[in-house]
């Protein structure tokens, strides 16, 4: 018989209400700080909780009920941390007229005055929580002890603080407790239904932009799919584990002796709360205040615990603790539960996992070294027409490919293809014998992740540099990851025999990717079952590829459902941030049918190019199948319109997101054969995961338009080349981005309009030709700064002066865009910009706001103003100001197009120096696109073939006749 008892939570039985207000608070330890008041916190940390009142389940009605609760929770919270008298986190926030940056110091000073903390706990920088005009709110670590009966609570600035401590309700992700008081949810995750209703465009509030705070959006349905495994429950044995996110309150010094000593203690420590916890027989028989004095909102209880069960699970070697790379996360890995534990014999019992859970999940919540918790979800994937859309042309013959010149792919008639340039790329494998990859003379070196450093890679290969085995060495027929690096990067090989080129070619060619000439260093993160993989620290994929000095990275994979800023988005934040010559290209997903905020991580990570999918041109009637559905007799209405499946922002925080789409539908790429090497095989996909390499591609374009000196005058000149900064190309795509029409919603209805800067688009469809000045091919000129540093208060001034009537240069449009590559954020944010910078145009006099707003931007880090009508002599002021900011500086990149002379520049910031690019080269002599050229050669070898045969069988038969008159 399974034993079965009841596992008590932190109830309602807490001390008595003590009024709130912004005095210190009188209690029976004495003088304590004064408290967040609940609006401030439900405002400042998403973290914990995006709806207070449905979180402690009050209706919305019942506010005083409310703060009551509030208030007895702070009390309860001091009890705890005076009880254990160890260093445990607070939230501070610090409302001073200054700088974010001088607040943080304000208030750390006065911690340090108390002897609240350490040296080691003055980070601020990777604390901080929440950062305004008016509000900095950052984590500190300090002894509670020493914070009570203080003489004064204000600062050195005369500024009084608040100082709230953390305990285990204020760490759990929105959501999580609606995942463990389920068990259903389990069920779900290790096999089982997968038909449940998740958020619609009816059930959101839609804007038609971003120009309203975040507040009121709709937060993610706790019961998304992306808690599910989509998996049959006869697979309930063979799923991943469930994996939890937990952000360390300070980031631990990165030494092994370090690490190994924090994580063999929390194991410990994890490892006696549960037992501790399992070993109490009676429900309640734990005083409030003991050490099973946590919980979690809405929940008082859990039902159904199976003791020994749990014990064996939680407790057993195969649970893995594990530490991120920079020692900022941990990572609480639970394997599927043992076959005899969940089966009887006759049928599966799995009631007793969701609260086996939970309690594993409290002991995380327990440790004061942990701030926040959620779930990390699986990675999935989000599955040349492009080249001339992306590239900017509306004209073609053939369905988006013109059969002769060179018109349609303007870059390319100036050589501009990707030569000498190197891309990152983790997919499910690579096809590596495959004609567009392959080399007949060089060797594709295979490494671990561990052995993926510069002197393992071969930049002599014709196009792959690395291959990183980090789950296996190969894809599978037609993979994905072979199709996404061909997008990119594939050009067939010239040694190709010509029966694979005429056996593989398509009907527009051969299908070369849009940076032909460039080369691949794959990570591949892709098993023989489909599923994807993925190292603990996710910066681990970024650096092989960096170190073989590819600059750009493209993932074409994602998950579902994560709407708000998860750890991943900070690591690839804090990757972006450290290394600010390398740019990462995620894909936004595919599940636009969910409605808004369906974009998900890491597609939520500020610094990366976000991807959503984009039409092609018209074509209707077509099947298709990509990435988990199938599109049947799908009716294409054109480039200028969105595609249905395509992911929608805002972020949970508000932000823009998707930046850019591509085209993403029936792209034709490389097809991977492993069974057939030198195979030319092409294969038809669609997703965004077909736009995000369209993208990566061009962006590799915009690097070498820089590096080979084309910025001065839109012709190359090698002797001006520089190494643009990753913030900089981000700038130059979004800046000549184009708006689309609307979105196709398929089934007959009309398209949904769409607007500037909205959750659809973002700031628009890519085109270089409206990004970059090309002689003979444009009418605009490009002005740029790159790499200068604002520190807080300072500004950069353009003074221009509008001058469009003299050829080649009549542009009537005018656009400036800003990008900086800003710190990584918290886990689960709620307000996820950490510095803010503000793009400030006056157009005669008349202020022109960024990205359609009506005031300041301060989410985004990205902010453009376009003006589609100047007239000559138009005058325009260009203002970059470092409006609140919490480092000590902040490297900026302004792209501004248009027809303009400077009449003044004035500068505050500091210029780095902007490394020179040595990209001379011999350039190709081809004219012609490559895969036109190829079809031609294709095209002509069969004519040749069958011509050649014709006359054979002619010469033959004259020769046979003739035989036979001579044998009569």
């Amino acid at each position: 018989m399974i034993h079965q008892r009841k596992f008590r939570y932190l109830s309602s039985v807490i001390p008595a209400a003590i009024a709130l207000s912004s005095d210190p608070i009188n209690s029976k330890h004495g003088t304590l700080p004064p408290p967040l008041s609940i609006s401030t916190f439900q405002d400042t940390i998403f973290s914990s909780i995006d709806d207070v009142f449905s979180y402690v389940g009050i209706g919305k009605e019942q506010s005083d009920l409310a703060t009551l609760w509030w208030t007895n929770f702070t009390s309860h919270g001091w009890d705890l941390f005076l009880k254990r008298d160890e260093q445990s986190p607070f939230i501070v926030c610090h409302d001073g007229n200054m700088s974010g940056r001088s607040r943080s110091i304000d208030a750390l000073d006065f911690f340090s005055k108390a002897e609240a903390i350490t040296a080691t706990s003055q980070d601020y920088e990777n604390n901080i929580l929440y950062n305004t005009k008016e509000l900095t709110c950052l984590y500190v670590m300090a002894f509670p002890s020493k914070l009570v009966n203080l003489s004064t609570y204000k600062t050195d600035n005369d500024i009084a603080i608040v100082v709230q401590p953390v305990v285990s309700e204020m760490k759990a992700a929105y959501g999580l407790a609606a995942i463990l008081k389920n068990s259903e949810s389990f069920s779900d995750w290790w096999g089982g239904s997968d038909d449940k209703t998740s958020a619609t465009d009816e059930s959101v509030t839609e804007s038609s932009n971003n120009a309203t705070a975040p507040n009121n959006a709709t937060a993610p349905n706790a019961t998304a799919p992306n808690l599910r495994r989509r998996a049959s429950l006869a697979s309930i044995f063979l799923e991943k584990p469930v994996r939890f996110q937990a952000s360390l309150c300070s980031k631990l010094p990165k030494t092994d002796a370090g690490f190994d000593s924090f994580l063999e203690n929390t194991r410990d420590e994890i490892h006696k709360y549960i037992k501790t916890a399992l070993q109490n027989t009676e429900v309640g028989a734990v005083s409030v205040g003991d050490v099973v004095s946590v919980g979690i909102g809405g929940l008082e209880e859990l039902v159904n615990v199976s003791p020994d069960k749990c014990a064996d699970w939680l407790l057993s070697p195969s649970v893995g603790i594990e530490l991120t790379g920079d020692g900022s996360d941990l990572e609480f890995i639970l394997p599927r539960p043992s076959l005899r534990s969940v089966f009887n014999g006759t049928h599966t019992d799995t009631d007793w996992v969701a609260s086996c859970v939970a309690i594993g999940v409290i002991a995380l919540l327990d440790r004061n070294e942990v701030c926040s918790l959620s779930l990390r979800a699986d990675p999935e994937l989000h599955n040349l027409q492009a080249r001339w859309i992306t590239q900017g042309r509306d004209n073609a013959d053939f369905y988006g490919q013109k059969i002769i010149g060179t018109g349609n792919s303007p870059f390319y008639h100036v050589d501009l293809r990707g030569a000498n340039q190197i891309v990152a790329v983790s997919d499910t494998g690579l096809d590596v014998n495959s004609c567009y990859f392959s080399d007949g003379e060089g060797t594709v070196v295979f490494s671990d992740e561990e052995n993926a450093i510069p002197s393992t890679a071969n930049r002599k290969h014709r196009k792959v540099v690395q291959y990183v085995a980090f789950n296996d060495d190969k894809d599978t027929l037609n993979g994905h990851g072979t199709h996404v690096c061909g997008s990119i990067v594939g050009k067939v090989d010239p040694k190709a025999s010509i029966i694979s080129k005429t056996l593989g070619f398509s009907a527009h060619g051969v299908e070369n990717g849009i940076a032909e000439d460039a080369k691949v260093s794959f990570y591949d993160i892709g098993g023989p079952d489909g599923q994807l993989a993925l190292p603990i620290d996710t910066t681990d994929i970024l650096l092989p590829g960096y170190k073989a000095n590819a600059f750009f990275h493209s993932a074409s994979w994602g998950t579902t459902g994560v709407n708000g800023y998860s750890s991943g988005d900070k690591d690839w934040d804090r990757f972006l941030h450290e290394h600010q010559d390398f740019l990462i290209f995620v894909a936004a997903g595919n599940d636009g049918k969910e409605g808004l905020n369906s974009v998900s991580s890491p597609a939520i990570a500020k610094n990366a190019i976000t991807v959503g999918a984009s039409e092609n041109p018209t074509n209707s009637g077509i099947d298709v199948s990509f990435t988990g559905f199938s599109l049947k007799a799908a009716t294409l209405l054109g480039k200028d319109y969105i595609a249905e499946f395509s992911s929608r922002g805002p972020t949970a925080d508000g932000r823009i997101k998707p930046d850019v789409v591509a085209p993403g539908m029936f792209i034709s790429s490389a097809g991977a054969h492993p069974d057939n090497p030198g195979s030319c095989s092409v294969t038809s996909m669609m997703g965004t995961s077909m736009a995000t390499p369209i993208t990566t591609g061009n962006a590799i374009i915009v690097r070498q338009y820089f590096v080979e000196g084309f910025q001065i005058d839109g012709s190359r000149n090698f002797d001006e080349g520089i190494v643009p900064s990753a913030a900089l190309i981000k700038a130059v795509l979004i800046n000549g981005a184009q708006y689309l029409l609307g979105l196709n919603e398929q089934n007959g209805k009309p398209p949904r309009p769409v607007s500037p800067y909205d959750e659809y688009q973002g700031f628009g469809r890519i085109s270089l030709l409206d990004s970059l000045p090309l002689q003979k091919k444009n009418n605009f000129q490009m002005s740029f700064n790159d790499r200068r540093e604002l520190e807080q208060n300072q500004e950069d001034v353009h003074t221009l002066n509008i001058d469009n009537k003299i050829e080649p240069c009549t542009s009537k449009v005018f656009t400036a865009t800003l990008v900086w590559t800003d710190p990584a954020s918290r886990q689960m944010c709620k307000k996820c910009l950490v510095n803010d910078i503000d793009l400030q145009i006056r157009h005669n006099g008349e202020r022109k706001y960024s990205n359609g707003r009506e005031s300041d931007d301060d989410i985004n880090n990205v902010e453009r103003i376009r003006i589609n009508e100047v007239s000559n002599g138009d005058r325009i002021s260009v203002k970059v100001v470092a409006k609140n900011i919490v480092t000590q500086n902040q490297t900026y990149a302004l792209v501004m197009t248009g027809c303009f002379e400077e009449l003044e520049v004035v500068f505050e910031s500091t210029e780095k120096q902007i490394p020179r690019a040595n990209g001379k080269r011999v350039l190709s002599t081809q004219t012609m696109d490559s895969a036109t050229f190829q079809w031609w050669v294709i095209a002509g070898s069969i004519v040749f073939i069958i011509f050649s045969f014709t006359v054979g069988r002619c010469i033959c038969n004259k020769i046979c006749r003739r035989a036979d008159e001579v044998a009569t």
